[in-house]
């Protein structure tokens, strides 16, 4: 663990991570040894940005243009997590 931080605290949540510059942001948080959350509505493009980038990669399918949808997917994965917004969503 790098930082003296725990796995957990090192998880970042990627809207929109599957394609674009999203996909490099989660490729690069990877490879600075981060967990790395994708979050998109194509489960197609998730599954493919997670073979692409490796092991350190896991998915959730979520329509990241509904708040509550993110909240749930937030919800589910507990505290210690940054958030990366590479697409401009804008927050309420």
């Amino acid at each position: 663990m790098q930082n003296g931080k725990s796995l957990e605290e090192r998880r970042i949540v990627v809207l929109g991570g599957s394609s674009g510059i999203g996909l490099a942001v989660a490729e690069l948080a990877a490879s600075k040894e981060f967990e790395v959350v994708i979050a998109s509505s194509n489960a197609t493009k998730i599954h493919a940005a997670i073979k692409a980038i490796g092991e350190r990669a896991h998915g959730e399918v979520v329509d990241v243009s509904n708040e509550r949808a993110v909240e749930d997917l937030f919800a589910g994965l507990g505290a210690s997590i940054t958030l990366s917004s590479p697409q401009g969503i804008a927050c309420k």
